[in-house]
């Protein structure tokens, strides 16, 4: 029998992971017997004799073999989420008591122990009676609830494995095994190209296999592909959903207020993706996902893989998981920018936020951030390229403020980065030389920054511009201003923004009512800068 620290913590959803994995195998295999019948069926036709009969009888066996395999799996898949439910429904059962108790009176500790709060045995002994009635009822409440709970999954796990041994025991000992091994995945850090090469080296099977029992590996390996990155990576977003509420939980019992903001702030985060992959148009991919630090998330807006045009929008200082849904929605405007200017091609936006950005403007002031996020950016970009099926699709770099400076030391790196690199609102792209540190064709380096747009102020090395007045050039925090002529970018307007704060629109991407709203602004229904966006993202050249 588990003890209740046990069972409040493990995590019922890896069952559930599994029997996703047994689901997908049994479907696959009954596809497989399926295809079996179509290959054979011009031999029917056309081939007599007694090989011809040997044949078919091998692939009638083959066929049976297939079948029985592929309702193996649906009935695993049945009973592993079958148990999930049952831990999920007992863990219910203790978290319900544990909420239950009068916290004056009762505590319950990690373990399960119940003791009357000290309070109410101190001097002197005012609550003793009411707070010892309580706590007594607390007591025997309690210990009936939580031996029924333990009592739920001990039977269930005793019933799940009898039912899965019963399910081996159909398989003839002779035969092959029914489920491949899962395959290693390659080690973080592989180039894209290496991890193309193994995916598609391994067989349909062996990749749901890994997928199941690798979901975070898979899911955040550049070169494998969008859909597959997609299941691997939903997987973990809900069984780091159950982890969290479980933590969040034992938070506040223990009134850590603090780290229980922390938690609900990536709970926000998680949320926030999850009804994007639920909902929206077009159909959203998740690319990346973790809640380390501050949490990271990779969402596409659309398949990169297909897609014609494939843009990557690269967010800035204070961006993190529990603030995504202001990025995702501007990754939705893009899309739709760009089918604006030109509704025959295909368009997807990802928003990559697969970086720890700066957490305040004071430490946007360092280049550390944007300089460890370079190869991760340049690798995923690479990881698009590989993984795109079809004719080459045409990626552009969108970098939002300090998201620019990001975009800038990734593009410095070997091989390009995009066909087209976006610089917007930038504090500089770590660049002394403008265009010439970037490894860029300079008729694809765009940039672009509002007038009433504090960023080249907040960030311009030289406040009063008198210390070299003879010098033509304009520097800001992390290099020269993309808007420079001496930057040698290819400049497209913007609407000036709001000077001052106003009421919030809820139907923009920007909050109106920040203090500088006019650096969020850019991907504002019917702005200049939006249509210029969506036109360079098809291929275009922007307006003005």
């Amino acid at each position: 029998m588990p003890t209740f620290a046990e069972l409040a913590e493990t995590d019922p959803t890896r069952w559930l992971h599994q029997a996703r994995g047994w689901e997908r195998l049994g479907r696959e295999l009954g596809a497989q017997a399926g295809r079996l019948d179509a290959a054979f069926a011009p031999l029917d036709r056309s081939w007599a004799g007694g090989d011809a009969r040997a044949a078919s009888a091998s692939r009638d066996r083959l066929r049976t073999e297939l079948a029985a395999a592929a309702q193996r799996g649906a009935e695993a898949a049945e009973i592993l989420g079958r148990h999930a439910g049952a831990v999920l429904a007992a863990q219910k059962r203790l978290t319900d008591v544990v909420l239950g108790v009068n916290p004056a009176t009762t505590r319950i500790d990690a373990d399960g122990t119940v003791h009357p709060h000290p309070v109410i045995l101190a001097p002197p002994f005012l609550f003793l009676a009411l707070g010892l009635r309580s706590y007594l009822r607390d007591l025997d409440r309690v210990t009936r609830e939580i031996a029924a709970a333990l009592d739920e999954a001990t039977r269930s796990d005793r019933e799940t494995a009898a039912a899965l041994a019963e399910l081996a025991a159909r398989v003839a000992p002779a035969g092959p095994p029914v489920l491949p091994a899962a395959a290693a995945p390659p080690e973080p850090g592989t180039s894209p190209s290496g991890v193309r090469d193994w995916w598609e080296s391994l067989p349909a099977a062996v990749r749901e296999r890994t997928l199941a029992e690798h979901p975070d590996r898979v899911g955040a390996l550049d070169g494998v592909p969008a859909r597959a990155r997609d299941t691997a990576n939903r997987l973990r977003l809900d069984a780091e959903r159950a982890r969290l509420l479980r933590h969040r939980t034992r938070l506040q019992d223990r009134d850590d207020v603090a780290s229980a903001e922390r938690v609900d702030e990536l709970l926000r985060g998680i949320d926030a993706v999850g009804r994007r992959l639920r909902a929206g148009e077009p159909p959203a991919l998740l690319l990346g996902f973790d809640t380390d630090g501050p949490g990271h998330a990779i969402v596409a807006a659309g398949d990169p893989d297909t897609a014609e045009n494939v843009v990557t929008y690269v967010p800035g200082t204070t961006a993190r998981l529990g603030t995504v849904e202001a990025d995702l929605r501007r990754a939705d405007t893009t899309v739709a920018a760009a089918r604006a200017a030109d509704p025959r091609a295909v368009t997807a936006a990802v928003t990559w936020l697969g970086y720890d950005a700066p957490p305040d403007v004071l430490r946007a002031a360092a280049g550390g951030y944007a300089q460890r996020a370079a190869e991760p950016l340049a690798r995923f970009q690479d990881g698009l390229r590989v993984t795109h099926r079809g004719p080459p699709a045409h990626r552009t770099l969108i970098g939002h403020s300090y998201g620019s400076t990001v975009a800038g030391y990734a593009a410095r790196l070997d091989g390009p980065v995009a066909e087209d690199l976006v610089l917007v609102a930038s504090p500089g792209a770590g660049t002394r030389r403008g265009v010439a540190d970037l490894n860029m064709d300079p008729a694809h380096v765009w940039a672009t920054t509002a007038g009433n747009d504090p960023i080249d102020d907040l960030t311009r090395t030289d406040t009063w511009r008198t210390s070299a007045p003879l010098v033509d050039r304009e520097t800001l925090r992390h290099g020269l201003n993309p808007v420079d002529p001496s930057f040698g970018a290819r400049v497209f307007p913007s609407d000036p923004g709001t000077v001052a704060p106003r009421p919030d629109d809820p139907s923009t991407a920007a909050d109106e009512s920040a203090p500088i709203a006019s650096h969020s602004q850019y991907w504002d229904q019917g702005s200049r800068s939006l249509e210029a966006l969506g036109r360079i993202a098809v291929g275009r050249q922007p307006i003005g």
